[in-house]
């Protein structure tokens, strides 16, 4: 079976919220932890990685217990949308890392 661009962002956006992405929000989140404090310790980097985990760094960062009410993503996730441009990027300040590090430890 073949899904649409919209049926993808949902399935993940459901599956995110309900925990049951391939793998799981605590892992994904330990992922995270991890590229915020090499960025942290590394000044100007530039990060590459798939849409959904851009957005999910992207929509920590407004809200740092994204992790503990994966619902706040439906505030910031519209499935009908590209979650970000072609060649988009978003840059993450150093106070905003160190900020959403302080939250989530």
């Amino acid at each position: 079976r073949s899904y649409s661009s919209t049926d993808a962002r949902a399935k993940f956006l459901n599956d995110f919220i309900n925990d049951k992405l391939l793998e799981p929000r605590k892992r994904i989140r330990m992922r995270i932890l991890k590229v915020l404090k090499k960025l942290r310790q590394q000044g100007d980097v530039l990060c590459v990685t798939h849409t959904f985990l851009m957005k999910l760094i992207d929509n920590l960062v407004k809200f740092p217990d994204l992790f503990e009410q994966p619902q706040k993503l439906l505030m910031c996730f519209n499935i009908n949308r590209k979650l970000l441009k072609y060649c988009e990027m978003f840059e993450l300040t150093d106070k905003e890392i160190k900020q959403t590090l302080n939250k989530l430890q």
